[in-house]
């Protein structure tokens, strides 16, 4: 059982994922317009990291708060870590 605490703060930067396909992976970032959006990350998708709009998981939102609100309720934030190997 996920649980799934609303009280959460999200940010530019945190994952997210699919509460229906965990297998559905993106990261909160802002566009060229400073929207904010989830840019796919999954593994082997068409449009991975892309903020192109017909590329997008998500709608975007003008705030971090609209985004939340909007989408939480279809997507969890995930604990994560970037490991990058040079």
């Amino acid at each position: 059982k996920i649980e799934i605490n609303n009280d959460q703060v999200w940010k530019l930067g945190d994952i997210i994922v699919r509460k229906n396909d965990p297998k559905t992976i993106a990261m909160i970032v802002q566009d060229d317009d400073e929207q904010y959006c989830a840019m796919d990350i999954s593994p082997n998708h068409v449009g991975t990291y892309s903020t192109d709009p017909s590329e997008i998981n998500v709608g975007c939102c003008s705030s971090i708060d609209d985004f939340k609100e909007e989408f939480q309720d279809c997507w969890r934030k995930v604990d994560a870590e970037l490991n990058i190997k040079l």
